[in-house]
């Protein structure tokens, strides 16, 4: 990842930081259990079960859209090349 495309995602980052603390919009594709970290609380809807906490899938909520973005934002900004 060059240094710009570092810096866009960042910016996104800050973007996501903007939004109101009661955006409540959700997405089916994911669900959070009650694991701690942004990335760890994170599932796609095909796994059933969280293998830290023990949370099924049925009884948790769908993610909010907010918390998948700015996973998915972190990730991409911290992998290595």
């Amino acid at each position: 990842m060059t240094c710009e495309e570092k810096r866009i995602w960042e910016g996104m980052l800050d973007l996501l930081d903007e939004l109101p603390d009661n955006d409540a919009t959700t997405t089916p594709a994911f669900w959070e259990c009650e694991c701690d970290g942004l990335v760890s609380s994170l599932h796609p809807r095909q796994h059933r079960r969280c293998v830290v906490c023990g949370a099924n899938r049925d009884d948790s909520p769908d993610a909010r859209l907010s918390v998948v973005l700015g996973a998915l934002i972190t990730e991409a900004t911290t992998r290595r090349p």
